[in-house]
């Protein structure tokens, strides 16, 4: 399993060739800053993954997941509503533990 968080997602997803991780998850992987991170080239992820974004977050656009990253699984994704990059709505931050929770866990 390997997880991150904003540029931490970043750092993973970059990392998960030769991490031999099962499973990839995001949360608000920064989609904005494509070029400046991964270079021009999409990234293969042939783990199952999630991939989360709050729907007013300017730095993770989840439609944009698609540009950094091909995925051989179509990935889980979770928006959360009214929540930013930062998650400072509560009722959001805990519908994204439970969904990582249960991504985790297979279930």
């Amino acid at each position: 399993m390997l997880a991150g968080y904003s540029f931490g997602a970043a750092v993973a997803l970059k990392a998960l060739a030769e991490s031999g991780a099962v499973k990839f998850v995001a949360v608000a992987l920064p989609t904005e800053m494509g070029a400046e991170i991964y270079g021009g080239t999409p990234v293969e992820v042939a783990q199952p993954s999630l991939v989360a974004a709050g729907d007013r977050d300017e730095i993770c656009r989840i439609e944009g997941v698609g540009q950094i990253a091909r995925f051989r699984h179509p990935p889980v994704k979770l928006v959360l509503r009214g929540c930013d990059h930062f998650f400072s709505n509560l009722e959001s931050l805990n519908s994204l533990c439970d969904n990582v929770v249960r991504f985790i866990g297979g279930g």
